[in-house]
């Protein structure tokens, strides 16, 4: 099961960063400006992207520790996402 949560906590990382960086180059902004304000920039943009995924991971630990002590079915269905997501079962 660890396995498994460490897998999909990868995924998700890959995912998420791959999201970030196509949008990063959607923006138009052209890799060979080479303006001084490019760096600060991409630093914001990588500090921006760390936050969502350490959020998005703390999350997953969360679920995962939940769903690990669960000890009975409405345990472990009290451990699925709340809200009007998409649930990944």
């Amino acid at each position: 099961m660890k396995k498994y949560a460490i897998l999909f906590a990868t995924a998700l990382v890959m995912s998420v960063s791959g999201v970030a960086w196509s949008e990063e180059g959607a923006g138009g902004s052209g890799g060979s400006q080479g303006a001084k304000g490019d760096g600060h920039k991409f630093q914001e943009r990588k500090a921006e992207i760390l936050k969502k995924v350490e959020a998005r991971l703390a999350e997953i630990q969360k679920r995962h520790s939940c769903v690990q002590a669960a000890s009975n079915p409405q345990d472990l269905k009290a451990c699925r996402p709340q809200g009007g997501g998409k649930d990944d079962q």
